[in-house]
């Protein structure tokens, strides 16, 4: 009888113990709300430029050794860009900050220290490259000069990851394995050693619904931030707890319509607003990017000293180089979004506007020279200072 007692309380008392896992990310309260209201958003018809202290570009190297097929995702270590193709070349690029090709990881294969995908790749706190093999269930770890480091076996597949801090890592799980005990959920928080210390997010995926964001976690500076599948609330991800900072306010959500179908959401998301993964944080401010109907994806600038929104995507400006901003994926020092473009792209833009303005902007001469359409992508900066515009 006393051994039947024992077990029903370790029973009850590890069922209580998954439940205390779990953290109830709907009742968070304290986010910032940001308004992006396409038609009522604050905007400057003066000049687009007014958005920025300066504008400049890099023009990464282009060898045999260094042929980039397309621009996954794009990082920075100290004085070293790193530049990702997960699908053409299947390689992690490494540049100086004057587009001087350094070295690269390209270990494609089935031997010890080579990987078969490149699912995705991260940067870890301490300045280490790390790549998932979501064939070979495993991370790798290079350095910023492309050399092996280490490697971790993983236990259970997933979508992407980040680094809370140097111990302590997250997981999007949401569809990668549904044989496990957070099946039912987004997230998982484990250690470095791979045990669970919280779960959250649900999964809302059925069978005749199948859609997932290509992009839910986020590191800037030493914060990770990740979003909820088709959620407009974003969430800063801590060792032992989970923060709400932002709540996106979209005018028409199409999450405020009904839908059982991945049919159904297309169909609705074609004349209805919908918030995708585009989140940048800066310093001193953030940037969302959101679908609006009829406009396509349209950006905007969260200040945060005055909580005003101000829309990133204008039609009138004077530098012709704003023309190549449209959607920002990355972020470089305190308050730099970042935005690569294709070599044949540019040479496209050429035709429109180099005989006409590269006398007054004599930055576009730098950036056509040499340029063909088989060139590598051209990364720009754009410094933004919203103090510009009480100037």
């Amino acid at each position: 009888m006393d051994n039947k007692c024992s077990f029903f309380f370790l029973l009850v008392f590890s069922v209580l113990s998954c439940k205390q896992q779990v953290v109830d990310y709907e009742s968070l309260s304290g986010a910032e709300i940001i308004n992006v209201d396409y038609d009522k958003t604050k905007t400057n018809e003066d000049s687009k430029d007014m958005l920025f202290d300066s504008i400049s570009f890099i023009k990464l190297q282009t060898t045999s050794k260094c042929l980039i097929g397309d621009i996954d995702d794009l990082f920075f270590i100290d004085n070293t860009i790193v530049v990702v193709d997960k699908e053409i070349s299947k390689s992690v690029f490494l540049f100086d900050m004057k587009g001087n090709f350094k070295g690269q990881v390209s270990r494609l294969g089935n031997g010890r220290q080579e990987y078969l995908n490149l699912h995705d790749v991260i940067i870890t706190p301490d300045g280490l490259i790390a790549i998932y093999d979501i064939l070979k269930d495993k991370i790798m770890y290079f350095d910023s000069k492309g050399r092996y480091k280490k490697e971790q076996k993983m236990s259970f597949r997933f979508s992407e990851f980040g680094f809370i801090d140097s111990t302590n890592m997250v997981f999007n799980i949401i569809g990668s394995d549904r044989n496990r005990i957070y099946r039912e959920h987004t997230f998982v928080v484990t250690d470095s050693r791979l045990k669970e210390l919280y779960f959250f997010g649900n999964n809302i995926q059925t069978e005749s619904f199948t859609y997932r964001k290509n992009h839910g976690l986020y590191s800037y500076g030493n914060s990770t931030y990740c979003t909820i599948n088709l959620g407009t609330t974003i969430y800063q991800v801590g060792k032992d707890s989970l923060k709400a900072v932002y709540k996106i306010d979209i005018p028409d959500n199409v999450t405020d319509y009904s839908f059982e179908s991945d049919k159904e959401f297309f169909d609705l998301r074609n004349k209805h607003s919908f918030f995708g993964d585009d989140f940048l944080e800066l310093k001193d401010y953030t940037v969302i990017g959101y679908r609006v109907p009829m406009m396509g994806r349209q950006f905007f600038v969260y200040d945060h000293e005055t909580k005003n929104t101000t829309l990133l995507t204008r039609n009138q400006m004077q530098n012709p180089l704003l023309l190549f901003l449209n959607s920002p994926s990355a972020v470089y020092k305190d308050n730099v979004i970042v935005q690569y473009i294709s070599s044949s792209s540019l040479c496209t833009y050429k035709e429109r506007i180099y005989e006409e303005l590269s006398d007054d902007y004599p930055q576009l001469k730098e950036l056509y020279d040499g340029l063909t359409v088989d060139s590598n992508p051209v990364l720009f900066f754009y410094n933004i200072n919203l103090k510009n515009e009480d100037k």
